[in-house]
């Protein structure tokens, strides 16, 4: 495909510049020329209070991920062709600047312009972008590219939504919708390549230059309310302070025995007839994944000793009364582990834990089951990524696994690969990325058939880490294609005080699943 970038200048802030170069390292695209607007990249707001709490946002997160930070591309954009707006002719226009787009002329773009909104669909024109979410406290804050085309129509072309970083920082809560830009721009040019408009979400008309306005209000950076924003930001601090002194978040892991129960079979979660997993002195559980082998049920997970300040894999064994025995440690690194996702293959047994700490993806394979483990290969080296799944499907091997790029954190993105075997080369799926909602992107489980329904677990993370399972039904999973529609969810509510719940397993005999509560922090 040949696209025409359109930028302010060739001074940009730095989200843009990422997404720039992420253009220029495909191999399915062409940037054949570059056009400027002119516009000022980051233009200031005439308000004082507005200016000085910037001021201050900016001293307090230096070392941090900063989108609108202003770089220079003229090195890097030295050897592609510089063309007036009017001048440019290709398949597609990557629109990066400030300003919306004019009336396009057809004859010279095959497919249109696609432009970024910071902010979801129903926020566009709003200014600064990503503040009213973080004033009102909305759970997510969007982003989206839409494809506007002849006469000025428009579709999205790819959304992602982000958890809204409550609190003092703008910056904070820019960073994640900005960082996604890149990975959005490559799921909408596949979008655009399958030239499948019914897939997208139809928008009303764009109007006569692509843009909704601003119309006053909130969209108004005069009154932008900033004393209203920092009185409230104090009263929830001092709020959280009195609630949760003296507390800290726990994780602990339930089990019951009762198919008629389990929600693989029964399609709702029902709390009855679960039972507590009594932890190590000292240590949580969490992530729990079940494999039956030789008439025996283990359960694996997430050990976490609080002295020791690292995970470990976990394994415990159910009785022939149906009662869990105690855990016993079966895999440890120098490093971070977690969610042991166990599975037999070819009459072996291996797991893929959570090794983000190592930068790489490890597959163990087990000498001695189940307390013996040996590492046999890396899946995938200088990735930083979590909660990798398994599911082989026609010979296909598919890997679904969470990646944290730069900006964004391991609840944002979820990637697809294949392979033709379990030791082979990793190959990105090209629908990637196949999710970037952070209230369904992140594994929570494996795969399991519903009848002839395909669903995967996912963990909502929008109020926080690991609140809620949200179960997707996967509609198209082929080399070539993915699509997968929400059709069930679990709320924090099956025990008393559960503030989260994010991993759920089951077999033939025995559901696990995992929650997390406040509890006191002195025993």
């Amino acid at each position: 495909m040949i696209l025409s970038v359109v930028l302010d200048s060739v001074a940009v802030p730095v989200w843009t510049a990422e997404v720039v170069r992420r253009l220029l390292r495909n191999p399915c695209v062409t940037v054949r020329t570059i056009a400027t607007t002119g516009a000022d990249p980051a233009p200031s707001s005439s308000s004082l209070s507005y200016r000085l709490y910037l001021r201050w946002d900016e001293r307090r997160n230096r070392a941090k991920f900063n989108p609108l930070t202003i770089v220079d591309l003229t090195s890097e954009l030295a050897e592609i062709p510089k063309v007036s707006i009017e001048q440019i002719d290709a398949d597609l226009a990557i629109w990066l600047s400030r300003r919306p787009p004019p009336a396009l002329s057809g004859a010279r773009l095959t497919h249109g312009v696609l432009r970024f909104l910071p902010s979801d669909p129903g926020r566009r024109g709003t200014d600064p972008p990503y503040y009213w979410e973080l004033f009102h406290q909305e759970p997510v804050s969007g982003s989206a590219w839409e494809l506007v085309g002849a006469e000025n129509k428009s579709v999205i072309a790819a959304e992602g939504y982000s958890a809204t970083e409550i609190g003092w920082s703008l910056l904070q809560n820019q960073a994640s919708p900005y960082a996604k830009a890149g990975a959005l721009l490559d799921r909408s040019l596949y979008e655009v390549s399958r030239a499948s408009p019914s897939d997208k979400r139809q928008l009303s008309d764009a109007g006569q230059n692509g843009a909704e306005q601003p119309s006053g209000g909130e969209r108004d950076c005069q009154s932008l309310r900033v004393a209203s924003f920092i009185g409230k930001n104090f009263r929830r601090s001092i709020h959280r302070r009195v609630a949760y002194r003296g507390k800290e978040p726990y994780w602990f892991v339930a089990y019951r025995r009762d198919p008629q129960l389990f929600m693989a079979r029964t399609g709702q979660f029902r709390r009855e007839g679960l039972e507590v997993v009594q932890p190590p002195e000292g240590s949580f559980l969490a992530d729990p994944f079940v494999l039956s082998r030789a008439g025996k049920t283990h359960v694996f997970v997430e050990e976490y000793p609080y002295r020791e300040g690292k995970g470990v894999i976990s394994q415990l064994e159910i009785d022939t009364n149906g009662k869990m025995g105690s855990a016993q440690r079966v895999l440890e690194r120098p490093y971070h582990l977690s969610y042991p996702f166990v599975f037999e293959h070819g009459g072996s047994v291996y797991m893929i834990p959570e090794t983000m700490g190592s930068r790489r993806i490890e597959l163990y394979k087990a000498t001695d089951f189940p307390a013996g483990w040996e590492l046999v290969h890396v899946l995938k080296e200088n990735i930083d990524a979590v909660d990798t799944t398994l599911w082989i499907q026609n010979g296909v091997y598919y890997f679904f696994t969470n990646v944290a790029e730069t900006g964004t954190t391991p609840n944002d993105l979820l990637y697809l690969y294949l392979s033709d075997s379990l030791y082979g080369e990793w190959m990105p799926h090209p629908a990637n990325p196949i999710c970037a909602d952070v209230r369904s992107s992140r594994n929570a489980g494996c795969l399991f058939m519903r009848g002839d329904k395909l669903i995967r677990p996912a963990q909502d993370c929008s109020l926080r880490y690991g609140y809620a399972c949200q179960l997707n039904e996967v509609e198209t999973l082929s080399p070539t294609e993915y699509r997968e529609r929400r059709v069930g969810r679990i709320e924090p509510d099956w025990y008393p005080g559960l503030i989260g719940t994010h991993t759920i397993n089951s077999n033939e005999t025995i559901e696990v699943i995992d929650g997390q509560i406040y509890r006191s922090r002195y025993g």
